[in-house]
């Protein structure tokens, strides 16, 4: 697991691993083609939003350029949805097989401009 963006973070504790669980459940509803994505925004202990990619569009949040809705923004969108702040949260950002989960530019800044504290992600290396 890595760290993206802003300043240096510890990795999560052992015990944050069931968000990594959670993103993983979820991204095997996704209906990508070939890449399976989920994100899940987490503050204190309270998960506010769980969603994976997929080929739905949605108005606010639109395509990024890349013609599927990604993970990230589709967890936002459920936040705002459900008018959940989530200022502060964790972001943990989950992809099936050993592949880089770190967010795109687009979704990173969307992230940021929502107010998340802390961006997590698997690695080519492993996942948890």
């Amino acid at each position: 697991m890595t760290y993206y963006g802003g300043m240096e973070a510890p990795i999560p504790p052992r015990p944050r691993k069931r968000y990594y669980d959670l993103a993983a459940r979820e991204a095997k509803k996704s209906n990508h083609p070939r890449v399976k994505m989920a994100c899940v925004l987490v503050k204190g202990k309270k998960v506010l939003a769980v969603a994976n990619n997929s080929k739905k569009t949605h108005p606010k949040w639109g395509l990024n350029g890349y013609g599927y809705l990604h993970a990230e923004t589709a967890a936002l969108a459920k936040a705002d949805a459900a008018g959940i702040d989530v200022t502060g949260c964790e972001v943990y950002v989950w992809r099936r097989g050993e592949r880089l989960a770190k967010p795109c530019a687009s979704c990173y800044k969307a992230l940021r401009a929502a107010g998340a504290a802390t961006i997590y992600y698997t690695d080519t290396k492993k996942e948890l």
